[in-house]
């Protein structure tokens, strides 16, 4: 069983300048083992252990125009978490971690505009970050998996996370480059890597991440104007050898969405893969009417020859309710997943859940 409340808000800060946020946020998952040992599935997780997490965040954020068009940023986070945990022969009691992190970035984004009237940026960026490096030893859950990309490639935490948080004085640097043509399509490259000051042991090989000297990751995305995407990223070693490759196709239509991906990962223990990944991925949405969508998607495991995924689903819309059906059954097993069948329903109001669009009219009778 588990619960999660969180608050999150944006805000300008005044005279300081800036944005600042405020994230707060409970946690609490309770398993039915009451073993303190991890005895059934060796995924080094104490059967019965149970949690509870409350947790604090601020952020902020500001950017300074300096001479020949640089743009500088000042910012920084922090953090509170105070942990309850039990059943667990490692972990068991209360515990609190406090943690921050601040950073100096400068972007110099050069624009040329050519005859045909395409537009070229290339930006190299730079960011110094400094962030404590005290590891309070808490279970790690919701932040195994770690993906390294060009969202992240100059966030001061990678986690995806509470449960952990990254360490280190360190130094992102990356360039891009976009071209934007005037017939209604667009193009981009992003290259850049991660330098630390010391290596934590915190990431596993799987995410590009590990070592005081990151992989390399390479990104290219190709947009037309009538719907259809291409995206590509690859991470690798100085010696091009892969770890991560990922490609992706799309097409969006105002009542056809498709999406299909292809997936290359070698094994990390850390994740709990043993096995490398070689996966193909598809969606499927269809609009029936304004107030009817169809879903379908599925997964294919070349690894192990066969599929790992299929999930059919039916939403329905009104005025101001949001109401999805969804079956899906997992055919993968490991020490820690077993094959299973799921049933979803989830039930919205339109203009009170986690941000849903708006139905097909605009006001609620």
């Amino acid at each position: 069983m588990v619960a999660d409340l969180t608050f999150h808000r944006r805000f300008s800060l005044g005279p300081l300048g800036g944005e600042g946020g405020l994230r707060l946020q409970t946690h609490s998952h309770w398993r039915s083992s009451d073993s303190i040992f991890d005895g059934l599935d060796a995924d080094s997780i104490a059967d019965g252990r149970d949690l509870s997490r409350i947790s604090a965040r601020i952020d902020w954020r500001r950017s300074f125009l300096l001479p020949m068009g640089i743009e500088a940023t000042v910012l920084g986070e922090a953090s509170a978490d105070a942990y309850t945990i039990a059943e667990d022969a490692v972990f068991a009691g209360k515990t609190t971690r406090s943690h921050a992190a601040a950073g100096v970035e400068l972007r110099w984004p050069w624009v040329k505009a050519s005859r045909s009237g395409a537009v070229h940026v290339i930006e190299p960026v730079v960011q110094l970050v400094w962030a404590g490096s005290d590891d309070a030893g808490l279970p790690n859950e919701d932040s195994a998996l770690v993906e390294f990309d060009e969202g992240n490639l100059f966030s001061l935490n990678r986690f995806p996370g509470s449960d952990a948080v990254e360490l280190g004085k360190r130094a992102n640097v990356g360039i891009s480059w976009t071209r934007h043509d005037p017939a209604g399509w667009s193009m981009g490259l992003t290259l850049g890597r991660t330098y630390r000051d010391q290596d934590y042991g915190q990431f596993g090989p799987a995410s590009g991440l590990d070592g005081r000297t990151s992989d390399w990751l390479a990104g290219a995305t190709f947009t037309l104007g009538d719907g259809y995407a291409m995206a590509g990223r690859a991470v690798f070693d100085d010696s091009f050898s892969l770890t991560k490759a990922e490609a992706r196709v799309t097409l969006n239509r105002p009542k056809l969405a498709l999406a299909t991906s292809l997936l290359w990962v070698v094994p990390d223990a850390l994740e709990n893969r043993p096995d490398p990944t070689r996966e193909v991925t598809f969606d499927a949405r269809y609009k029936a009417s304004d107030q009817v969508t169809a879903k379908l998607s599925g997964a294919y495991d070349f690894e192990a020859d066969r599929g790992t995924l299929a999930a059919l689903g039916v939403e329905f819309r009104t005025d101001c309710l949001a109401v999805d059906l969804s079956l899906s059954r997992r055919f993968t097993s490991s020490t820690s997943v077993n094959p299973t069948t799921d049933f979803g329903l989830s039930v919205e109001l339109i203009g009170f859940g986690g941000g849903a669009t708006a139905g097909p009219a605009r006001r609620c009778r």
